[in-house]
């Protein structure tokens, strides 16, 4: 049921027929379907998900600067991050930090006895998107004493060359790869 059928329902039959009542609810009824709209816009920058021109509320309530050359994923990434961040750091806090900007599968190994931890991202292959903003989420919620060292899946060339066609390439696991690891 359209808006000016609803709206049309509150008056008397006899004013439905009306010309000049038939404008007046016809203007009622855009002007309320443009607050609806309003209100449900409104409504969407309360959530990071999907807010849009809101972004930049969420940004300057968190203290983070405003990047409109950016795209709104990857703006909502760092809010979403910058939300996560907070509390006592564990490995568990730091994976969910992460895995705001990665939503591949992400492991976090701590190793307190070298001052390292190692972020692997397990369930993507190559360099994930907006690393350099996850590396910033990262240094803001570690302890400053420890090191951090990303490990990364390639795909090595002997892998894939004159060893599999493409079909058998895609249906394969990430985890039937062994990774590269940078040292």
């Amino acid at each position: 049921m359209s808006l000016r059928e609803q709206v049309a329902g509150y008056i008397p039959p006899l004013y439905q027929e009306d010309l000049t009542c038939g404008s007046v609810l016809n203007a009622g009824a855009d002007e309320l379907e443009l607050l609806e709209n309003g209100m449900a816009d409104v409504l969407n920058q309360l959530f990071v998900d999907t807010a849009t021109w809101g972004l930049a509320a969420w940004e300057s309530f968190l203290g983070l600067p405003t990047d409109t050359a950016k795209n709104e994923n990857d703006r909502r990434a760092v809010i979403r991050s910058q939300l996560r961040g907070s509390g006592t750091v564990t490995a568990e806090l730091l994976q969910s930090v992460a895995q705001a900007y990665d939503n591949g599968q992400i492991e976090v190994m701590e190793e307190p006895e070298l001052y390292k931890l190692t972020i692997r991202f397990a369930g993507t292959i190559g360099l994930p998107p907006n690393l350099t903003d996850l590396k910033a989420a990262v240094e803001a919620v570690k302890p400053a004493h420890l090191a951090v060292v990303y490990v990364y899946k390639y795909l090595l060339i002997n892998q894939v060359h004159n060893v599999m066609t493409i079909g058998e390439l895609e249906g394969r696991s990430l985890y039937d790869f062994a990774p590269f690891i940078p040292a």
